[in-house]
């Protein structure tokens, strides 16, 4: 008999709250920012004082009040971002390319492969552009050497991303210290140096230290291989000089397209746009 009774509110709730009010919240966070939607769904409270006023006609007393705006201050200092240390930062031609909705998205792949995550989640459901987006992630962030791929899937509350590693954790360590210390060398080296005299200086550095190859156990097309044992093709160099002028403040960007060689033969190749000066010369 009390479950009968009971039985409208239960419903009320499976069909309004379970239902439909998840079904829209699903809906609404597919156009909106992360960090807006967090702070939405931290009102609960203030949405539940406001309706028991409007529909219960309860008035909350000076000390109910109080702890209200105590709370309601709380939340909103806890979604405050932190200051971030201010630190050389890359610069980011293709992310400055994209949308604003595919910046969103460039952002979680930079976070997700940063936390080394194998999976993370992403509540838009445009699938066509997210090749592009990591693809200009990768060029934009060539210490992502470790990424070899992403798998897209599908689902009703959004899209799934598998990120697909190409070494274990103890061979990103070991790559990485490398690339470290060698960013540690070449600032030293162009502490006192010009724009130009920089370009130069990591120019000659990767013709003298980097052989041509195209057989390795690395990835060659990827920038560690450079570090780690001295080879690549094109795009693993062009990469690294990008780490490279990354770390002295010279803004870079990989390209691609074709090139002929001594023999006339065309062939995809790799090269970098250096900044020097205001203008952009090919490297």
């Amino acid at each position: 008999e009390a479950l009968r009774a009971a039985a409208p509110s239960i419903a009320y709730s499976g069909i309004m709250s379970s239902g439909i009010a998840y079904t829209l919240q699903i809906l609404g966070q597919q156009k909106t920012e992360p960090t807006i939607a967090t702070m939405i769904m931290s009102l609960e409270s203030v949405f539940g004082v406001l309706t028991a006023m409007v529909v219960l006609s309860q008035v909350p007393t000076v000390r109910e009040t109080l702890g209200c705006i105590l709370m309601f201050a709380a939340i909103i200092v806890a979604q405050l971002p932190e200051k971030k240390k201010e630190s050389k930062k890359t610069y980011q031609h293709y992310y400055l390319n994209l949308s604003k909705e595919e910046k969103i998205c460039y952002q979680l792949f930079f976070e997700a492969f940063l936390a080394f995550d194998k999976k993370f989640r992403i509540s838009f459901k445009n699938i066509a552009y997210y090749q592009k987006v990591y693809e200009a992630c990768m060029l934009d962030n060539p210490l992502f050497f470790y990424v070899e791929n992403i798998k897209v899937f599908a689902n009703v509350l959004g899209i799934e991303i598998t990120v697909i590693y190409a070494m274990d954790i103890e061979e990103i360590y070991f790559a990485a210290k490398k690339i470290q210390t060698q960013i540690g060398i070449i600032r030293k080296k162009c502490q006192n140096l010009t724009e130009i005299q920089k370009e130069i200086w990591i120019h000659d550095f990767l013709v003298e230290n980097v052989t041509y190859e195209k057989y390795s156990k690395l990835s060659i097309h990827d920038a560690q291989c450079v570090f780690v044992k001295g080879k690549a093709v094109c795009d693993g160099i062009s990469k690294a000089a990008k780490i490279l002028f990354d770390a002295v403040g010279i803004e870079t960007i990989v390209v691609f397209g074709s090139a002929e060689s001594e023999n006339n033969i065309s062939g995809k190749h790799a090269w970098n746009l250096v900044k020097i000066k205001g203008k952009f010369y090919h490297l």
